[in-house]
């Protein structure tokens, strides 16, 4: 890795011109990223208008999962826990992750585990409803 930072050095003599360089790599990259999630929303609008004018369309695994415009709230909380999950995963397979990124990760399980109990329904022991209790349910 040295090398590398050493031929830099010598392809920039002084720390303006090194400085520049790095101010110009800063600048494409946060033009790029600007890029990406313009180019990402834009398929996420291209696969909604697929899914609408072709519902048996089928779609790459990761795009069924993105968030369509009809979800419920809850829906809408569980997509973004799981993408931002996601991201977390794949900056873990590169790094470590920072003391705020573990907390983000916390806090998205515990909301995922939230949404996940309001999702099961109340069970209830079939031994204690009356027939009449059972008619009403099955009549609303």
């Amino acid at each position: 890795m040295s090398g590398v930072f050493d031929e830099m050095m010598k392809q920039y003599q002084d720390l303006a011109s090194l400085r520049e360089f790095s101010e110009c790599q800063h600048e494409t990259i946060l033009q790029l990223s600007k890029k990406i999630d313009k180019l990402e929303k834009q398929k996420r609008d291209l696969e909604v208008v697929v899914k609408e004018n072709n519902p048996n369309a089928i779609l790459p695994a990761e795009t069924t999962s993105s968030p369509a415009i009809a979800l419920t709230t809850g829906e809408h909380e569980e997509n973004i826990c799981r993408m931002e999950l996601k991201k977390l995963n794949d900056i873990s397979i590169e790094r470590i992750l920072t003391l705020e990124e573990a907390k983000k990760t916390e806090i998205y399980t515990k909301l995922l585990l939230q949404i996940d109990s309001r999702k099961k329904p109340a069970t209830r022991d079939v031994t204690e409803v009356n027939t009449e209790e059972l008619l009403k349910l099955v009549s609303e």
